[in-house]
């Protein structure tokens, strides 16, 4: 899913991205836009309001078997700590086509820096309607201008796939 994101200000940025799966025409590939506003910032508390709005393809089929174009998570966030160790939590709220679901989705994450340039992350997922628990883990690589992700992710159930499907991300700051 490569992306763009750039921050106006210190409260609020936007992002961008498509995904590039093989054999699938760019019409078909799934965009999203992500803006966010920092609502709250101390040293060691930060909370933001976000969405995340997903371009669907037309055929696309929803839980009662229309078509969907518009899909996303509304969404608040607070981050707990420092630099160097932080607990994240969100809530949202899923929607497609103007329909809310019932139920939030739940999103716990952390980030415990173990060297200078080495961080271990972990972003967890509880989904309504979905029984099996999102998770993932890995290791952040920290550089000047670019820093790498290197995770694996998977969902808690007698169908995991152990240690987890590959995950990797690369973040340049220019």
């Amino acid at each position: 899913f490569p992306s763009v994101a750039y921050g106006f200000s210190s409260n609020f940025s936007i992002e961008g991205g498509i995904s590039l799966f093989p054999g699938v025409d760019m019409d078909k590939q799934l965009m999203y836009l992500v803006p966010k506003i920092r609502v709250h910032a101390t040293r060691s508390i930060d909370l933001a309001v976000s969405a995340i709005l997903f371009r669907v393809a037309e055929d696309f089929d929803d839980w009662d078997g229309g078509d969907v174009e518009t899909v996303g998570l509304l969404c608040g966030t607070g981050t707990f700590g420092s630099d160097d160790y932080s607990l994240s939590l969100g809530i949202g709220y899923g929607f497609a086509d103007g329909d809310w679901a019932e139920k939030p989705a739940i999103m716990i994450g952390a980030e415990a820096r173990v060297a200078r340039r080495l961080a271990l992350i972990s972003e967890n997922w509880i989904s309504p309607g979905v029984e099996d628990m999102m998770i993932s883990y890995g290791c952040r690589f920290l550089g000047e201008k670019l820093s790498v992700d290197l995770a694996l992710f998977n969902a808690i159930d007698e169908a995991a796939v152990f240690p987890g499907v590959p995950f990797i991300s690369f973040i340049w700051s220019f």
